[in-house]
């Protein structure tokens, strides 16, 4: 079975998560950035019933998926354990689902590559990971390039692979910040997705838009 990170790449829509309500445990959580708290209950969600897109990504960095693909992957036998509808403020169920996983893998290899860190947690080191991205010039008719991303790991049980075909990665994308204070604004830096080969399947058969896979390497 391959794996890989899916990546969305059209435009963000709606908010989510601690935009929309407190709704976040933070009893195992990095005392400095937050990594690892815990939604309780269901994703709420703003600003995207009027959306048509199939897959997309809040505001927030949360993935959407719509009920049509849901149910598109549940027949064609993908594993979304513990995938969940989404919400509004008011708990009221909405025809969206939160494309996530309580399944994480372990830190990629050092010899990975197409992230970069800035402003690390000192204390986790579980967040601040961007896109490395190569820098063009217009005057040049040099675009700007983002890196492909090759993320390696080793010893990953198989029994492990075996209880989903969604996973999160352990790192987390940008910055966080639990407090909000002047210019900041109290957010979470979100992980990674990555899929089964089955996921990816059901995505190209079904002509999903925006959204881009890259292979991960599992020695």
């Amino acid at each position: 079975m391959k794996y890989f990170v899916q990546i969305y790449i059209g435009k963000q829509n709606g908010n989510s998560g601690e935009r929309v309500k407190d709704c976040y445990n933070f009893d195992n959580s990095c005392s400095n950035c937050g990594a690892n708290a815990k939604l309780t209950g269901n994703l709420p969600v703003k600003g995207v019933n009027a959306i048509k897109k199939d897959f997309f990504a809040t505001l927030n960095d949360d993935f959407l998926i719509s009920e049509s693909l849901y149910n598109e992957l549940i027949l064609n036998q993908v594993n979304l354990s513990g995938i969940k509808n989404v919400v509004d403020k008011k708990d009221n169920a909405l025809p969206f689902y939160h494309f996530t996983s309580d399944f994480v893998f372990p830190p990629f290899l050092a010899e990975s590559t197409g992230l970069k860190t800035d402003r690390q947690c000192p204390i986790c080191k579980r967040n601040g990971y961007f896109s490395e991205i190569i820098m063009g010039n217009l005057e040049k008719g040099i675009k700007t390039q983002t890196m492909p991303l090759k993320l390696k790991y080793s010893n990953i049980e198989e029994s492990f692979l075996k209880q989903s075909d969604v996973f999160v990665t352990w790192e987390n994308m940008g910055y966080s910040n639990l407090k909000t204070e002047g210019k900041y604004v109290m957010r979470l830096a979100r992980p990674l997705l990555i899929v089964s080969e089955r996921v990816k399947s059901v995505f190209e058969a079904q002509k999903i838009k925006d959204v881009k896979f890259e292979e991960v390497e599992i020695l």
